[in-house]
């Protein structure tokens, strides 16, 4: 089974591709459950990304009373912002006492989807330099770290994409890539994609109201960022369910 953790605090961020800010938004309430492929007593919780859990400190007990009903409970966290010294420590506290205590595991996926227009796509989020450091201390104080490309984006290069996975290589080995969902009234549509490339209506089924919006996929692109990954001997997923039930694979 698998959670949505809704937050309180809305995300810093400012992607410009960021669906959460779309007026047919609508979040999940906390603690929504969804069936997942993990086992009946394990549970797989995600904090959305269109909140700020690091500014919610009572989080990190909600979770470890929650932990009480089940098995095993893994956490999966994202981020582009530069989380504080006292947020790493309860990353690391939490990942510490479950696996300590032999219930599961916190883990923190670094995100980005490009390295070239941070600035300019993503603003308010770490530059891209920032985002390597923070693998490399995250890494270095035991938290287990997969990598978020995540939209892809059709506009940038497999050679930009292949060096972003060079620098994070050392850091880490799972990979979740996938697509983007487009607002054709967006400034960011139309300036970067409504002349060069064409969208699907895909359902939105993990929304309470399940929208269907616009949906662009590069296949090709995809499966150059998965080939070259695998060179790197790095693991793909286009599930983040997926790539959870590999590292437990992987850890147990």
């Amino acid at each position: 089974m698998r959670k949505f953790l809704a937050a309180n605090i809305s995300c810093q961020a400012g992607c410009k591709y960021c669906f959460a800010k779309w007026a047919n938004y609508e979040p999940n309430s906390a603690w929504i459950v969804d069936q997942e492929e993990l086992d009946s007593d394990q549970m797989l919780l995600y904090p959305c990304c269109d909140g700020d859990f690091f500014n919610q400190i009572e989080l990190i007990e909600d979770i470890r009373r929650f932990s009480e009903s089940y098995a095993k409970v893994y956490v999966s966290f994202s981020g582009k912002i530069w989380p504080s010294e006292n947020h790493l420590k309860q990353v690391a506290e939490l990942n510490d006492w479950l696996t300590r205590s032999n219930k599961g595991f916190a883990k923190f996926a670094i995100s980005l989807s490009n390295s070239s227009m941070i600035n300019a796509i993503e603003p308010k989020t770490m530059a891209y330099e920032s985002r390597i450091k923070l693998a490399k201390r995250m890494s270095s104080i035991g938290i287990p770290l997969s990598l978020t490309i995540k939209p892809v984006l059709p506009f940038i290069s497999e050679n930009e994409y292949a060096s972003i996975l060079e620098d994070f290589n050392p850091y880490l080995n799972h990979v979740l890539i996938g697509g983007l969902y487009v607002n054709k009234d967006s400034n960011f549509y139309q300036e970067y994609l409504q002349n060069n490339f064409s969208c699907i209506k895909r359902r939105v089924t993990w929304l309470p109201n399940q929208p269907e919006w616009e949906y662009i996929e590069d296949p090709e692109l995809m499966a150059k960022i998965k080939s070259f990954a695998e060179y790197l001997n790095m693991k793909v997923f286009t599930s983040d369910s997926s790539l959870v039930k590999s590292m437990v694979e992987e850890r147990y």
